[in-house]
């Protein structure tokens, strides 16, 4: 299987967002668009990012499963 194999699949439509829009915002257009990332961009329409599902994950420390491992804890 190829990249152009899954494109083909998924369709050739790029989703983008701004800096300014909120995570509540991204994550709506995210589920809305059954995608996993948006490409950011400036107000002059360049690209200056990439958001996805890892970065409100991140993002959100009430989502993050508390430590429990000897590693986690030392850090």
């Amino acid at each position: 299987m190829t990249i152009g194999h899954i494109l083909a699949a998924k369709g050739r439509d790029v989703v983008t967002t701004q800096r300014h829009q909120t995570l509540a915002e991204v994550a709506e257009v995210l589920l809305a668009k059954n995608i996993g990332a948006v490409v950011v961009t400036n107000v002059q329409g360049r690209v200056i990012g990439i958001f996805s599902e890892r970065d409100i994950v991140r993002a959100s420390p009430s989502a993050a499963p508390p430590c429990s491992t000897t590693l986690c804890q030392s850090t």
